[in-house]
């Protein structure tokens, strides 16, 4: 995406720049919380070169239960949401915040008890601020 940026006329939105952005802005300790393995790499990768972007010394901390995935697949929300929360409890005490690295995950927003990002909302506030709605 970012070589595609500065060749239209448009505005390219990641879905997870705006919580990557605000969770480097925010917080020196970052967990990732994600089921799915495939997201673990770009997630951290994003956060490290926002890091560089703002000159700043960020810690990430990943907690992967890929073992939640499947449950979702198979429909059994409760035992995917049980073991994703569980998860979450897992990271340091010292974690400032935790990135949650998919969008599945969003729903579960209102069950931490710890700061939590998902780029559903920031995504959706980044392209209304750019459509000036």
């Amino acid at each position: 995406m970012d070589l595609i940026r500065p060749k239209v006329g448009i505005p390219v939105v990641k879905i997870d720049e705006a919580m990557i952005e605000k969770a480097v802005s925010s917080w020196s300790h970052i967990g990732v919380l994600a089921t799915a393995y495939t997201t673990v790499k770009p997630t951290k990768e994003l956060i490290l070169s926002e890091a560089r972007h703002l000159g700043k010394k960020i810690k990430v901390t990943v907690a992967l239960k890929r073992d939640a995935l499947q449950l979702f697949y198979e429909g059994d929300l409760a035992a995917h949401d049980r073991l994703v929360l569980e998860t979450a409890r897992s990271l340091p005490e010292n974690v400032d915040g935790i990135v949650l690295a998919q969008v599945s995950l969003a729903r579960l927003v209102p069950h931490f008890t710890r700061p939590v990002l998902a780029s559903p909302t920031l995504a959706v506030e980044r392209v209304r601020k750019l459509l000036s709605l």
